[in-house]
């Protein structure tokens, strides 16, 4: 039988162990999304943010608010998954989508042509079990 966490530990991970700082970045990107987190992704780099941040978690979430910030444009292309990165280590990867789409990360539009794409409201999920 597997271990199994309690929201308000998951919670404490998500809050502050993982995000509690302020010194991500977070890629955008067209291609096939790596197999691990940690692997060098072989797309295309899109766009990126600097010193992106979280909100609070709750229920074993974590929340990323609608970003205003403007990101770097690097191509166009069509993006099809996001690295949230510290300066140290690849943290996550997941796949990005428009509002409704089901994906973990949301953008205004997934079609970059420039940097007036915008991140919208994403939540990432530490199980329970």
């Amino acid at each position: 039988m597997a271990c199994r966490l309690s929201i308000a530990l998951r919670n404490y991970m998500l809050q502050d162990c993982w995000f509690a700082n302020s010194s991500y970045w977070f890629g955008i990107y067209a291609g096939t999304r790596p197999v691990l987190p940690s692997d060098t992704p072989a797309g295309t780099l899109l766009m990126s943010w600097n010193g992106f941040k979280f909100g609070t978690a709750s229920g074993g979430k974590i929340v990323t608010p609608a970003n205003a910030q403007q990101p770097s444009f690097f191509a166009a292309g069509t993006a099809t998954f996001g690295r949230l990165q510290t300066k140290y280590a690849d943290f996550l990867d997941g796949s990005v989508g428009v509002a409704g789409s089901g994906e973990q990360f949301i953008l205004t539009t997934t079609a970059i042509a420039d940097n007036t794409v915008r991140l919208g409201i994403s939540t990432i999920t530490l199980p329970g079990g």
